[in-house]
């Protein structure tokens, strides 16, 4: 299911009874907040994407940008997906995950929904070694500091793809 964001608890529940994928672009909910609460209102907002509902009832869900739509930025939408903050304000708080696990939902789960989970998704002999080096570690840097992270050197199948201080 693309856009797993607009389910409520029953739907979801029902998705994952019956075995559907899901993905969820938290950058659509950083970005369009303010013009989707004026449509649907605060409290439909407030519950879209709810990272924390997929998870927790076990369902196969990965995580994207929606590019070129959202924004493209790993550690943006994993910051977002992390603190629930919005261009107006933090919605839904309850939906919030850890960083390992929006990490994993970006790089394993992606991986799996592809039906690529042996060949990308993490580092490991014999796989494709799709990496991104950061200016920081963003396993130890502050939360709110995810968004602002610069990549510092992508490589893909391990061939460095863009240089220093390439965006």
């Amino acid at each position: 299911m693309e856009h797993g964001g607009l389910a409520g608890p029953e739907q979801r529940a029902r998705a994952v009874a019956l075995g559907i994928p899901v993905t969820i672009q938290q950058p659509l909910l950083h970005d369009t907040a303010e013009v989707e609460e004026g449509f649907w209102g605060p409290e439909r907002v407030a519950r879209l994407f709810p990272a924390r509902g997929w998870i927790d009832l076990g369902a196969q869900v990965s995580a994207g940008s929606d590019f070129p739509v959202g924004q493209f930025g790993a550690m943006r939408s994993v910051w977002g997906m992390t603190t629930r903050q919005t261009v107006i304000g933090v919605k839904g708080p309850e939906h919030a995950i850890s960083y390992d696990e929006a990490l994993t939902l970006h790089t394993v789960r992606a991986a799996r929904l592809c039906g690529e989970e042996n060949l990308r998704g993490t580092l490991a002999p014999g796989r494709l070694a799709d990496l991104t080096i950061w200016d920081r570690n963003p396993a130890r840097c502050p939360g709110d500091a995810l968004r602002d992270l610069n990549p510092t050197h992508t490589f893909v199948g391990g061939l460095l793809v863009t240089p220093s201080g390439t965006r």
